[in-house]
């Protein structure tokens, strides 16, 4: 991509302004800090949806040996997934927390102005209803696996331990190994663009094997983009709708 030229999937609406006051009281109420948080929280997971939109069209076809660019594609999609799971973790601890203003009558009617879709993923009341069974759950099922990933490989790197037992299992362990396991791999470059650790990102993903074996799952790609889907159809239209009744602003397309 040639510099200054636009980037793809930047097209959003037109923009608008606003007084901001509309949407901080002062002091800030707790309807007013849940939903900031879940803005940043669905801005940040947009920035990493786009970044896996822009990898697809890329995908390599019919690998059957090691290779940089195998190496390196595959790493980035476990570190997408890693911080997927991170951030969807910390939404159902938003959600959590703010249990009290969820069951309030001001949310609740909020929730009651969302459009309805007849497709159940892109219904946004049937997506937050499941991103609320997640919240709530205690033990087991989605909300342990994302806290597991988020602990180990999300954001904590100074806790490699979960992280150095998955090295050895793929690595070290006795029993068959696939061909891109019977060595570990590296390329060591003159620069960060050239370089790239590929058997850290196998022990990453040997983590996300573990934490959805755990709780009965067995494909942890699919429970990500899962409930990344409902982040996006339930909080996206929530905020919508927030920002529409507090501003009066429209919905531009």
């Amino acid at each position: 991509m040639r510099q200054n030229e636009p980037l793809p999937d930047f097209d959003c609406a037109e923009i608008q302004q606003f007084d901001p006051r509309a949407l901080m009281s002062e002091p800030p109420s707790d309807m007013d800090l849940l939903m900031l948080g879940l803005a940043l929280a669905f801005n940040d997971l947009k920035g990493l949806l786009i970044v896996s939109w822009w990898m697809k069209p890329h995908t390599p076809k019919n690998a059957t040996s090691p290779t940089a660019y195998l190496g390196q594609f595959s790493g980035m999609q476990i570190q997408l997934q890693r911080l997927v799971a991170g951030i969807a973790h910390e939404i159902l601890v938003l959600l959590r927390e703010h249990e009290h203003v969820i069951s309030g009558a001001d949310f609740q009617k909020l929730l009651a102005a969302l459009p309805r879709r007849k497709q159940p993923k892109l219904d946004p009341r049937r997506r937050w209803r499941q991103l609320i069974a997640a919240a709530r759950e205690r033990k087991g099922g989605t909300a342990t696996t994302l806290q597991r990933v988020r602990d180990t490989v999300a954001f904590h790197y100074y806790q490699p331990k979960k992280l150095s037992q998955c090295y050895s299992e793929r690595f070290l362990n006795a029993g068959k190994k696939s061909a891109f396991l019977k060595h570990a791999y590296v390329s060591l470059g003159a620069s960060m663009e050239r370089t790239r650790f590929y058997f850290v990102d196998v022990a990453a993903e040997g983590v996300l094997n573990w934490a959805s074996k755990q709780v009965g799952r067995n494909d942890f790609a699919a429970e990500i983009e899962d409930i990344a889907g409902a982040i996006n159809f339930a909080i996206g239209p929530l905020l919508v709708e927030h920002i529409k009744q507090k501003t009066g602003l429209r919905v531009t397309r």
